[in-house]
């Protein structure tokens, strides 16, 4: 292909690109949900946080605790006291729960996150 060739190549295939889809594209949200969307993103905004108070309720915090039971039995915690300059209990993170477990799917796609 020529310079020429491969800038034509080039500027169509630019063209050709779209934005994507915002990840809230078909979400309908109530008013009092927008309301709370638009104050959350205002704390983000002020204070790189947000706190929604009732997010997972008491109910919905149990079933999640009791499907990553398993999980929680397999990740312990170690002595670091050893290994140098820390001291103490150093907790094990749990990593990439989608691939361990379904428990928290239904709180990654909840509209309201999405929303915020």
């Amino acid at each position: 292909m020529t310079d020429e060739a491969e800038l034509r190549e080039y500027v169509r295939r630019v063209e050709s690109l779209r934005p994507h889809d915002r990840l809230t594209t078909g979400l309908d949200l109530d008013d009092t949900q927008r309301a709370l969307v638009e104050a959350e993103i205002a704390a983000v905004e002020r204070g790189g946080f947000a706190i929604v108070p009732g997010f997972v309720g008491t109910d919905r915090l149990q079933e999640i605790r009791r499907a990553m039971e398993p999980i929680f039995e397999l990740t312990t915690s170690r002595d670091a006291s050893r290994k140098g300059r820390y001291t103490g209990i150093q907790t094990v993170h749990v990593h990439n729960l989608f691939a361990k477990t379904r428990a928290v799917d239904e709180i990654a796609i909840d509209p309201l996150l999405r929303s915020t």
